[in-house]
Parts: structure tokens; sequence; C-alpha cells
């Protein structure tokens, strides 16, 4: 995908920046079908080459158990080459790292998760990310 994208789902947002940055603002609990769509959105911006996502978190409500392990069934680790948290509470990140070690564990997460406080220091950490693998954006 080469342009700039939006999506919107109820009271949560993704939009894609091309070349392989993906943003989700999830406000408000996430429910199966938002799971499905947002990972619809996922597989979708991914065909052509392996995104960053971003997901700020801050105004998440609750996960459930059932949207975890829909999460670690669906989630396919080849459509990122990263992923940036921004403003998880402790329960949120523990939640979100049980997935990525679900992942991990089954061999299907080779990508860096990283948490932020803020959206401004979104940038630092994929450009982290970038220098680990190596990898640079191109436009």
């Amino acid at each position: 995908m080469t342009t700039q994208r939006d999506w919107m789902l109820g009271t949560h947002h993704a939009r894609f920046d091309p070349p392989d940055t993906l943003r989700m603002t999830i406000k408000g609990d996430i429910g199966l079908e938002d799971a499905r769509k947002l990972t619809d959105i996922c597989r979708e911006v991914a065909e052509k080459q392996p995104i960053y996502l971003v997901v700020d978190v801050t105004g998440l409500g609750g996960i459930s158990p059932e949207l975890r392990s829909f999460a670690s069934k669906n989630m396919h680790a080849s459509w990122y080459r990263g992923v940036v948290y921004v403003g998880a509470s402790l329960v949120t990140k523990a939640a979100l790292k049980s997935v990525a070690m679900v992942l991990y564990l089954t061999g299907k997460s080779p990508f860096d998760i990283d948490f932020v406080d803020t959206p401004d220091q979104v940038s630092a950490a994929i450009q982290r990310q970038r220098l680990k693998r190596g990898t640079q954006a191109s436009t």
C-alpha cells in the first residue's frame, strides 16, 4: 500500500502512513468483531511488506481472555517488523505481554515490541527497531 488511508471502527481509528507504518488508536473496549476488523486491516496493509504497528492504548477498556486468545491465534508475525504500544497501564502491559509470550513460545514472534508513555516517543522507538533490524523507511 503506497497511499495514506484511514479507517473508523466505532470509537477506534486506524491510519496507514506510507511506506510501512500502521497507527491505531483504541478507545474503550474491543469486542470480538472489532478485533476481527482490526486484524483484517493489519492483514491488508501488510500484504506487500511487513509493517510497523503503533497502537495507542491510552483509552483502552478491558482485554478479555477471549480477546487475548483471538489475538494469539490470528496475529501473523510475518505481518510485522515491530510493534509499539503507547500509554499502556501496568495491567494492559501484562495482558499484551501475555499475547506476545504465546507468540514467542510458538515461534511466531520475530518482531520487537516496545512500550512508550507518550506519542512523542513513538518515532524514536520505531527508529530503534529499524536500526536493530537493519531496515530504513523508503518513500
